[in-house]
């Protein structure tokens, strides 16, 4: 189910494209205006002209939220105009091409409205498919109205080609991205429960599965006594209740005893012996644990940080708004870092031409701390040209 905001932004995307779709209109009549007033076609001619004044009046169904009605209008405008401009200038200027190139919009018209109803997309398309057989079988037999230039009848249906194919790949961009941005929004719900607000067995699967080395873990499981028999006393909505405290407390208690005792437990820094643990450990101690990061205020490189939980922090949605940073932004990470994963799932995030993902060959997780033991592993050059080309 979506969210508040969730369905505000699915309602100004569909907004966007259709004010965008509204202005490409425009500009394309705009350009078979000069067209049909260079070769005197005057019927065109007017044509474009009323055509003009219907699309600039079609920001007022988009404001007041009709974007069906707006899509089914604006498709039947396009289907008479360009069977209407088939026949007064032929075939081969390829209006028809747009006929063709309009029946993948009436299949993004039918998903991302709230109609969603299939069977109309599919008569569209077939309506679609008869006007352009007749209009070719008309032309077939029968002279255009218009006689065009040559020139002119090479350079319409070079402008049609290209404007149906742009039409199709960006539509189908558009749907991409859409299915994309709705996979990764039921992965990350399908992980978390709605009720206690806290990772779920899939979630468990999934980091446990992303583990290499399952050697040194441990898995702590609880369960509540009692709880059927508090379920059929109280009912389940207070069952609901305790469920939601008992995994508030779970999370937090570490918290509690930390205070009662005037200390914080803390988990362990880097191990002194690294021998058989995996690279990545291997990477922290020699930064660390050597002459290169060690101090003895250092967390890593003593007793470690506080072992208080911090899944409330883990189930917050760290990147819901990051596509709307407009700043430059830079993201540097080495070749060989087991993290690097981190900067490569937030890039694809970002938004806009300012945004760069800069992988620094033979680093590692830690050499971008100090640079490496040659010092040499930092790509100041880089950063100081990345300020310069957009600060």
């Amino acid at each position: 189910m979506k969210s508040l905001e969730e369905k505000r932004a699915h309602y100004k995307f569909i907004k966007a494209t259709c004010y965008a779709t509204c202005v490409i209109y425009i500009f394309l009549h705009l350009i078979y205006l000069i067209f049909s007033i260079i070769s005197k076609t005057h019927i065109l001619t007017w044509l474009n002209v009323v055509s003009i004044v219907i699309y600039a009046l079609f920001p007022l169904l988009i404001k007041k939220g009709k974007y069906y009605l707006y899509a089914l209008l604006c498709g039947n405008e396009f289907l008479i105009f360009m069977s209407v401009s088939t026949v007064l200038s032929g075939f081969e200027t390829g209006y028809f091409l747009c006929i063709v190139g309009i029946g993948i919009v009436s299949f993004f018209t039918t998903y991302f409205t709230k109609t969603r109803n299939i069977k109309n997309s599919i008569i569209w398309n077939g309506l679609s498919l008869a006007i352009c057989l007749g209009l070719f079988l008309y032309c077939s037999f029968n002279k255009p109205y218009y006689a065009l230039d040559k020139w002119v009848v090479v350079t319409l249906f070079t402008i049609h080609l290209f404007v149906v194919f742009t039409f199709i790949v960006a539509y189908l961009l558009l749907i991409l991205d859409y299915a994309t941005k709705l996979e990764e929004r039921i992965i990350r719900e399908s992980r978390i429960d709605r009720l206690t607000q806290i990772h779920n067995r899939n979630a468990l699967y999934t980091y446990i599965e992303s583990i290499e080395d399952k050697t040194d873990y441990a898995l702590a499981i609880f369960d509540i006594d009692d709880f059927k028999k508090f379920n059929d006393t109280y009912g389940h909505i207070v069952g609901d209740f305790v469920l939601r405290e008992v995994a508030r407390v779970a999370i937090n208690n570490q918290r509690t005893i930390d205070f009662k005792n005037g200390s914080y437990k803390l988990g362990g820094g880097v191990v002194d012996d690294p021998t058989d643990m995996p690279y990545f450990v291997k990477q922290y101690y020699d930064y660390y644990k050597t002459d290169r990061g060690y101090h003895k205020r250092s967390l890593n490189s003593n007793g470690g940080w506080n072992i208080t939980a911090s899944t409330s922090l883990l189930n917050t949605r760290l990147f819901t708004y990051i596509s709307e940073i407009r700043s430059a932004v830079l993201l540097v990470h080495g070749e060989n870092a087991h993290s690097k994963y981190f900067s490569e799932s937030v890039f694809k995030l970002l938004k806009g031409n300012n945004k760069e993902l800069y992988i620094v060959k033979d680093a590692n997780h830690c050499d971008l701390y100090d640079g490496g033991r040659e010092h040499n592993k930092i790509p100041f050059d880089k950063i100081e040209k990345f300020i310069k080309d957009n600060i």
